[in-house]
């Protein structure tokens, strides 16, 4: 821990926990901390001093991932409900509606054999999105993006892969897959979708993200940097990146522990905790 660590108050402290970055690495970022008293521990914080101006945004916006559910809801990691909470738990009690898109055609293109199956899953996680912000009386607009968007981000593709993992160690390029020309282009088309976001809106995405928004939007963008979902089992990564053996997906939803601070957060908010949103959140994916 460095001595500035005091700086980004407990965010800070929670996102060093979790294995992704320390002050040096954030600030390098163009991240400036935020305020410790606005939020419960979930904004690192924002392109410039612009928090306050962020919380007043008249719409909030994330675009979950359903890339590691390999065409399964049942695989989905349960980083997908944090995703979708994220901006949520920022509208909570504000004016501000809550933006979910859902990345489909970027999985078909990666994984054309199952186009079908990510299919279903977008269209699951779509409606489970929409049943859990009606259920906590937030307005939203939850859509599927199934078709390439309108436009090109323009990007030196051996960034690409580190784009996604900035506080990881480097990632080679190129890695070999077999459709690694697709997966490139497909991260291109998700930085794009920033772009299509409504004018205004905030996006309120995990700061692993922060890369992947400022290739896109610049360091002007509206983006206030959350924290992803810490590894239940205290090890030092984000829930979807531990060994499968420790991977908690919709298919063990029971084992999210409720002595944890994302419990304690979600509960301060909604009055009902994490695990029992993610339940809730696996039926409306499977029903």
């Amino acid at each position: 821990m460095t001595g500035t660590t005091w700086q980004w108050g407990t965010a800070g402290h929670r996102m060093t926990a979790a294995g992704e970055g320390n002050p040096e690495m954030w600030r390098e970022a163009g991240l400036v901390p935020c305020p410790g008293d606005r939020e419960p521990g979930i904004v690192l914080g924002s392109f410039g001093d612009r928090t306050d101006e962020l919380l007043a945004a008249p719409a909030f916006a994330a675009q979950p991932c359903i890339g590691q559910s390999s065409g399964d809801v049942r695989r989905l990691p349960v980083s997908v409900v944090w995703e979708v909470l994220l901006p949520m738990l920022l509208a909570a009690g504000r004016p501000g509606d809550v933006i979910v898109r859902i990345n489909l055609a970027e999985e078909q293109l990666k994984y054309p054999r199952r186009a079908e199956q990510f299919a279903r899953v977008a269209d699951a996680v779509a409606g489970a999105a929409k049943a859990l912000a009606d259920g906590l009386g937030l307005v939203s607009e939850v859509r599927v993006n199934t078709r390439p968007p309108a436009s090109a981000v323009s990007v030196d593709t051996s960034t690409l892969y580190g784009m996604f993992a900035p506080f990881q160690p480097e990632i080679d390029h190129p890695r070999g897959f077999q459709n690694e020309a697709n997966i490139l282009i497909a991260f291109t088309w998700y930085l794009a979708r920033y772009r299509e976001l409504p004018p205004g809106s905030c996006v309120v995405e995990g700061a692993h993200m922060v890369g992947a928004v400022r290739a896109a939007l610049g360091t002007d963008a509206r983006y206030l940097a959350a924290l992803g979902l810490p590894a239940p089992s205290g090890r030092a990564c984000l829930v979807q990146d531990a060994p499968a053996g420790e991977r908690i997906t919709m298919a063990n939803v029971e084992d999210l522990p409720l002595d944890w601070w994302p419990e304690q957060v979600v509960r301060s908010v909604f009055g009902r905790g994490l695990r029992e949103l993610a339940l809730d959140f696996r039926d409306s994916l499977t029903s």
